[in-house]
């Protein structure tokens, strides 16, 4: 496949230790595979270290953290740390993500009540910021959707439904709202159930991620990098039956002006 001339990762986690140890590697084998921006993704206050100096080594890479909804359930959570943190580098972070509901890793009902405190919190204090926010929710995507479309919420300024898999009335719901995204794994080149919502959304809904080091491709890879993304143009190019330059240009498009790219 040729290279396409500018293509965004709108999600990867490169502080991951699998791939931060090689980040040198790892952005060089992106570039040649026409990725400009990188949109690494931080998950707790201990992330901010590691992020800021990525972002401040690499160029290609921009920064956007939140206190993940598996984090948020942990004893040591300190949303005030994590808040002052972000206020003071605001400037240095796009989004604040991911964050959200995670009924798949998180059962205990009084820990679900938790994590949906922590979850309204962040997006009271996304409003604050006036930063977009970008969303988990798996196995909980319709209690994520009814929290973001109360009217409290109504004021923010982006919602990105990260990985999203929900039902179909969810999907219809979601694409009610302008400023509502939607991300497109890289996982979609072989997983029926991300083939499907890429048929379903239209092109100028969609962005790309990788998810790295998740969410991989093909199943024998080991490791998801950034450089993959050429996988997700190529099937979805297929099955939306759009040229892969349109694929790549759109999305780019999408992820600009939804995280205020210049």
């Amino acid at each position: 496949m040729p290279v396409l001339k500018e293509i965004i990762d709108a999600h990867a986690h490169l502080i991951w230790p699998t791939l931060l140890k090689q980040v040198d590697q790892v952005i060089k084998r992106a570039q040649k595979q026409g990725i400009t921006t990188i949109i690494n993704t931080g998950i707790k206050y201990d992330d901010f270290e590691p992020c800021l100096r990525l972002g401040k080594q690499f160029p290609i890479i921009k920064n956007i953290i939140g206190i993940h909804p598996e984090e948020a359930v942990q004893p040591d959570v300190d949303v005030k740390l994590f808040k002052d943190h972000f206020r003071k580098h605001s400037e240095e972070f796009l989004a604040l993500g991911e964050i959200g509901l995670d009924y798949l890793q998180v059962r205990d009902s009084s820990l679900r009540k938790f994590q949906e405190q922590i979850f309204r919190d962040q997006l009271d204090f996304a409003i604050e910021m006036q930063k977009p926010v970008v969303i988990h929710c798996r196995w909980a995507e319709k209690h994520a959707v009814n929290i973001l479309e109360e009217e409290k919420y109504s004021d923010l300024p982006g919602v990105l439904l990260h990985c999203f898999i929900g039902a179909e009335k969810y999907i219809a719901r979601s694409l009610e709202h302008d400023n509502w995204y939607f991300t497109i794994p890289t996982s979609v080149y072989y997983k029926k159930i991300n083939q499907e919502i890429a048929k379903r959304l239209p092109i100028e809904k969609i962005m790309l991620e990788t998810d790295a080091p998740f969410l991989q491709p093909k199943p024998e890879f080991e490791v998801n990098e950034p450089q993959y993304l050429k996988f997700s143009i190529e099937k979805i190019s297929t099955l939306k039956n759009i040229s892969k330059d349109d694929i790549a240009e759109i999305t780019t498009h999408n992820c600009k002006s939804f995280f205020n790219l210049k």
